[in-house]
């Protein structure tokens, strides 16, 4: 019997060297003014589902695997009660890690905790305070497998999508109405009041034919007014784009945002961006909660090239900026409504009956 082989660890060159070519690949599939808008919408989809991965991991577990939709860990699927099929390849993701450096006052350079002298060692673990520190961040490569991989089988798919509180063939409008009361909490939390045209503190101000409008005074957004007759599907798709607004267009929150960070948020030079912004936050809440916006976010999906052209800098770094704002802003909007959710859903699964087979949750 052949004798089994050493496992020998990479270095750190390699590592580096891997992950610069893994990115290098999936970079075009982020570009999304070179994909067609159906592309570009599949982009969102996934997104919608994979709400915790940030747009450049959404480009590379697509440039690896199209057809991807819902993704997780071998141990994810394994406590979900699923395994990965044999033979399947591993999709690559970025996994992010900090590393806590310290100055060395003799050489002036920043060293990991290991690399320092043992005397330097001793002082930072008596006070923690003692050398000024920096953190620097680095990436090594990380896997994941798509359901597809693995012997799920399609009638346990909704069960592996927990908070989906609806269906559009089967609407929910306990779970609609639910989802719409989280948006005002987060909206209250955020300091803005959702009103209508006969409750608005500013009387003056008209919609029009919009379905709803963020209010700002002095570049912070003070109310959001909702239009009346509104569905409650169409009423939560509406205060998630005006949400989006508030907490990626707010003076207090431009800080936050890689693309707004620079940026006049108050000035009409980047209005086009700030819509497109809002419109793809609502396509990806909306789709992870059942609602189907494609109609609405269609015509900003397909206009993504003309918004481009206000933009000055690295292209590539721009939209990634630009749709890490929509992630970040997603993952957060997604998570508060799950919250909110939770005892309705807890509530209405102690009704069903067991299945035979019971998928853990994570």
């Amino acid at each position: 019997m052949a004798a089994k082989r050493a496992y020998t660890p990479k270095t750190p060159e390699q590592i580096k060297a891997e992950v610069a070519k893994v990115v290098k690949d999936a970079l075009p599939k982020i570009k999304l003014q070179s994909s067609s808008p159906e592309e570009r919408k599949a982009f969102l989809d996934f997104m919608a589902t994979g709400y915790h991965y940030s747009p450049r991991n959404v480009a590379l577990i697509r440039s690896q695997f199209q057809q991807a939709g819902l993704v997780g860990s071998f141990k994810f699927w394994k406590d979900k009660g699923f395994s990965v099929q044999k033979g399947e390849h591993a999709l690559k993701i970025l996994v992010p890690h900090d590393l806590k450096l310290y100055r060395d006052p003799s050489s002036k350079q920043y060293l990991s905790f290991t690399k320092l002298s043992k005397e330097l060692q001793a002082r930072v673990k008596t006070d923690p305070d003692a050398l000024k520190t920096i953190t620097s961040r680095f990436y090594n490569l990380g896997n994941v497998f798509d359901v597809l991989q693995t012997n799920a089988q399609p009638e346990d798919y909704p069960d592996l999508y927990p908070n989906r509180p609806f269906d559009l063939d089967n609407p929910n409008p306990e779970g609609t109405k639910k989802a719409v009361e989280t948006l005002k909490v987060v909206a209250m939390q955020e300091g803005i009041r959702v009103t209508s045209p006969e409750t608005t503190e500013f009387p003056s101000y008209q919609l029009g034919a919009a379905k709803g409008a963020t209010i700002n005074v002095d570049g912070k957004a003070k109310e959001i007014v909702m239009k009346n007759n509104l569905g409650d599907p169409e009423y939560a798709a509406t205060l998630i784009h005006e949400l989006a607004h508030a907490k990626m267009h707010n003076a207090d929150h431009a800080g936050a945002s890689k693309f707004w960070a620079l940026k006049d948020t108050k000035s009409n030079k980047y209005r086009d961006i700030m819509e497109f912004q809002a419109e793809m936050t609502s396509y990806v809440v909306s789709k992870s909660l059942g609602i189907d916006t494609s109609e609405e976010a269609m015509p900003y999906i397909a206009s993504w090239t003309e918004n481009l052209k206000t933009i000055e800098g690295n292209e590539e770094q721009q939209q990634a900026a630009i749709m890490g704002d929509v992630q970040r802003v997603s993952k957060d909007l997604i998570e508060s409504i799950q919250d909110g959710l939770a005892p309705q859903q807890a509530k209405d699964a102690g009704k069903q009956i067991a299945k035979p087979k019971q998928l853990a949750r994570s």
